[in-house]
C-alpha cells in the first residue's frame, strides 16, 4: 500500500513526548540532621507516587534542592480499538505498528493454581500495550486507533 502525506498537520505542542522533562524542587527532610555526603535518599510523591532521590551533598534538613526527571507522556495518547474517536478528527495516518511479548510457562501438578496464568496474561497485555504507545509517540502521533490483542 501506499501513504499518502498529509498536509494537515497535529500542533508539535499537543504531541506527547518519549522524554519529557520536569523540574521539582524538594525540601530535605529534618531526619537528615547532618550535611549529605551525596549517597543519602529520601522519599516524594510525584503525581501520587513515592520516589526515591538521593540528597545531594552538604544538604541538611531544611535546605531545599531541584531535580529533574524524564517521563514519557504516553498517557497523553488516545486508544481505542475502534477506527476513530468519537468527537475527533483522523488528520495524519502512519504505518501498522505492532509489539510482541511473551512467556513461557509449562503444565504444572493438577491442582497448580490456574489463576496464575490469568495475572500472567493481563501482565503482558499490559507490557503489549506499553511497547504500542511508545511506537506511537516515536511515530509523532497522538492516537493509536484499531488497538487488538491476541493471546495464544
Amino acid at each position: 500500500g501506499v501513504i499518502y502525506p498529509s498536509r494537515a498537520k497535529v500542533p508539535e505542542e499537543n504531541l506527547p513526548s518519549l522524554t519529557k522533562e520536569t523540574t521539582y524542587e524538594v525540601k530535605v527532610p529534618e531526619t537528615i540532621v547532618q550535611p549529605s555526603d551525596g549517597s543519602a535518599t529520601m522519599s516524594c510523591a510525584i503525581n501520587g507516587v513515592n520516589k526515591k532521590i538521593k540528597i545531594p551533598k552538604g544538604m541538611k534538613k531544611d535546605d531545599t534542592f531541584t531535580f529533574t526527571r524524564t517521563d514519557s507522556e504516553t498517557e497523553k495518547v488516545f486508544t481505542s480499538t475502534l477506527p476513530s474517536v468519537p468527537g475527533m478528527d483522523v488528520v495524519q495516518s502512519k504505518p501498522i505498528i505492532w509489539s510482541s511479548v511473551s512467556y513461557a510457562f509449562y503444565k504444572g501438578p493438577a491442582d497448580a493454581d490456574h489463576q496464575a496464568t490469568g495475572n500472567v496474561v493481563g501482565k503482558l497485555t499490559q507490557e503489549a500495550q506499553v511497547k504500542i504507545l511508545e511506537q506511537v509517540v516515536e511515530h509523532r502521533c497522538n492516537a493509536c486507533l484499531g488497538m487488538s490483542f491476541n493471546v495464544t
